[in-house]
């Protein structure tokens, strides 16, 4: 906006008959965009698509050597997430929903091995959440339910890479 520079991202989904069929967001900070097809969730720099999957050592991670990310912009909502400073050595506060994604691109173990979204408004909000989940992490809402595809129910989704960092994250918010 005129001579500020502000990194963007952009989001799109598609769905037909209530199933996810095609998603995609723009990673401009690293020059990447995301997307979501018949063969997986997959990055494509340039036009080349390198396809992601989540790598075993991350799944036996525990929440205690776990990093949280959130997206935690006002007081309101790191009140949310305010707990997991309890129990987690690290909670990284940055960004916002390609997190998720985060969770499944991270080179190290110990690097973005949970996500927590706070505070989603809007269907497409959950796109970097559904994609990871597609790639093979575990996706529910604060409460453990499942994600409800609709843009009027404000939901908080949580994303791990196995479900025992998914749970512990439940069980410190409770």
């Amino acid at each position: 906006i005129g001579k500020r520079k502000s990194p963007l991202t952009t989001a799109g989904i598609v769905i037909h008959e209530n199933k996810i069929i095609g998603a995609s967001i723009g990673d401009i900070w690293n020059k990447k965009i995301y997307g979501l097809d018949k063969k997986g969730l997959y990055f494509k720099v340039n036009k080349e698509k390198n396809y992601l999957t989540i790598n075993k050592e991350k799944r036996k991670l525990s929440l205690d050597k776990a990093f949280v990310a959130a997206y935690a912009p006002s007081s309101d909502r790191m009140k949310i997430i305010s707990p997991l400073f309890e129990v987690c050595p690290y909670v990284h506060n940055n960004g916002g929903q390609p997190f998720a994604l985060r969770v499944v691109e991270g080179q190290s173990v110990k690097t973005y091995s949970a996500a927590l979204e706070a505070k989603p408004v809007g269907l497409w909000e959950h796109i970097g959440p559904l994609m990871a989940e597609y790639a093979g992490a575990f996706v529910s809402r604060l409460n453990g339910s499942s994600l409800e595809l609709n843009p009027e129910l404000k939901q908080t989704s949580i994303t791990a890479v196995n479900y025992q960092i998914r749970k512990d994250i439940i069980d410190a918010l409770k």
